[in-house]
């Protein structure tokens, strides 16, 4: 899931539709979001099972023609809405990621810049770098997420993302269980696959 977030960029600028306004976004229920971690016995993925509501987006695209500010640009992912489809394991995640003081994961998109000088189009994946804040557990990092765009109808872009990131640099602690004999290591990777349809209000 991101994110999330990230789709915002496509359809604003570089849908070629306009260089600063509003527009009406949602993200399409067959759209996949999860985090992937392992441990020193296995490897595990908790799916994102939420579905995220119609939200409206302010953007303006820059001087460089290339790169869209946001403002507003927020996805909250429910923490609990994860499921490593092991109610243990479902536990154990929303424990160590305080689910309970911090009830959501949230991604929010500041800069996007086409990596390439072309549009999205439906023919080939365009890249994009999306610069964010990722929240995690209440703390809040700077994040740079690589983005792969491609266009699978005339209001619906596809995006896919993935990006690898320390529980310890937001303040978690990996868990561990059976007295220390399993330990998850602290890298966990946030995959993002969306198609998000957009619309101009009104």
């Amino acid at each position: 899931m991101a994110l999330f977030k990230i789709a915002l960029v496509t359809l604003a600028a570089f849908a070629g539709h306009f260089s600063i306004g509003e527009t009406v976004f949602y993200i399409d229920s067959g759209s996949r979001l999860s985090i992937e971690g392992s441990s020193n016995v296995n490897k595990f993925s908790c799916a994102c099972n939420q579905q995220f509501p119609q939200s409206t987006l302010r953007f303006d695209l820059l001087e460089d023609g290339r790169s869209v500010r946001f403002s507003n640009a927020r996805l909250n992912i429910r923490t609990k809405s994860l499921d490593c489809g092991n109610n243990q394991m479902n536990k154990d995640m929303y424990q160590t990621l305080r689910a309970d003081q911090h009830p959501n994961i949230r991604i929010e998109l500041t800069r996007a810049q086409l990596q390439e000088a072309n549009q999205i189009s439906g023919s080939d994946w365009t890249p994009l770098k999306a610069t964010s804040t990722l929240t995690i557990a209440g703390v809040s990092k700077p994040v740079v997420f690589e983005v792969k765009a491609k266009r699978v109808a005339p209001d619906r872009i596809r995006l896919m993302a993935s990006r690898e990131v320390l529980m310890t640099d937001f303040n978690i602690d990996p868990p561990k269980a059976m007295l220390g004999l399993i330990k998850v290591h602290d890298a966990i990777r946030i995959n993002m696959d969306l198609t998000v349809v957009t619309s101009l209000p009104g």
